[in-house]
């Protein structure tokens, strides 16, 4: 059965770095929201200022690839922040009729270690996706730990010990 990763977490929080152990664990196709944003903006489709009306095309474009790639009956990683189930309830909305697994990871990361990664990231990749202050505390403010209530065949929870790079999934 075709596997649907999702992640969830904020900005910072090590969404990617999992998503990327998990395109190589389980076969896996990553579509991630920040890689959209930048093709869109270099096309001139949209600018990077996270305004609703660009998150409503860059999220039309992720769906459309989630689906025609599940349809087709590959596994995908969902990678974006996903912070509530406002934000996550698309996914079942766009997958509707689709035969897969829905399976939800949510990284365990605090404030501190989330804006660390993000200075670190802007310093290290100049085209990185520039995260305004106002955005972390946002999203920090308004997750929601995900629930099989919401759809989710299975929910992981991951750690990320900086030091060693060891994935502890509980």
């Amino acid at each position: 059965m075709t596997k649907v990763f999702v992640m969830v977490g904020v900005q910072g929080s090590g969404k990617s770095t999992v998503a990327r152990y998990l395109a190589q664990a389980e076969n896996a196709k990553i579509i991630n929201s920040d890689d959209i944003r930048k093709q869109l903006a270099r096309e001139g489709e949209i600018g990077m200022t996270y305004e609703p009306s660009e998150n409503e095309i860059v999220f039309r474009n992720f769906f459309d690839q989630a689906r025609a790639l599940a349809s087709a009956g590959e596994n995908i990683i969902l990678d974006a922040t996903h912070i509530n189930e406002r934000y996550r309830k698309p996914i079942f909305e766009n997958l509707a009729g689709v035969d897969c697994k829905i399976i939800t990871c949510v990284m365990q990361t605090d404030k501190e270690e989330c804006w660390r990664r993000i200075r670190n990231r802007e310093k290290v990749d100049p085209e990185a996706v520039q995260i305004p202050v106002y955005l972390l505390d946002r999203c920090i403010k308004y997750f929601t730990v995900p629930t099989k209530a919401e759809g989710f065949d299975e929910i992981r929870v991951f750690d990320i010990d900086e030091q060693s790079r060891a994935f502890r999934a509980s």
